[in-house]
């Protein structure tokens, strides 16, 4: 059932943003101190680099895909007038700058 205007049951101030989120939460603890000088990120990052140099291939496909990022899709669609359409599908790597 779509929304009517002056709905008194729609959210016009959207989320409360002191509420805690996981992704605060995970954060705040990856940033604390493991014990040894570094941080929980920090070890984290390396037992994942050492899970794939012992050949876990799903951990040296996420190192691959966090540094390269993901490769490009691309889909050719046949259309019944004899034209063919390339459709390119990309993913967007979060962590790298728009180019």
């Amino acid at each position: 059932m779509p929304f009517s205007k002056g709905d008194p049951n729609i959210n016009r101030a959207g989320r409360k943003p002191n509420q805690e989120l996981v992704t605060n939460l995970l954060r705040e603890y990856l940033s604390g101190d493991y014990g040894d000088g570094k941080t929980r990120k920090q070890k984290l990052v390396e037992k994942l680099f050492s899970a794939a140099m012992e050949g876990d291939i799903h951990a040296q496909k996420y190192i691959i895909d966090r540094v390269d990022g993901k490769p490009r899709e691309s889909i050719t669609v046949d259309s019944d007038s004899g034209f063919e359409h390339k459709i390119i599908i990309e993913r967007i790597d979060r962590t790298k700058p728009a180019e």
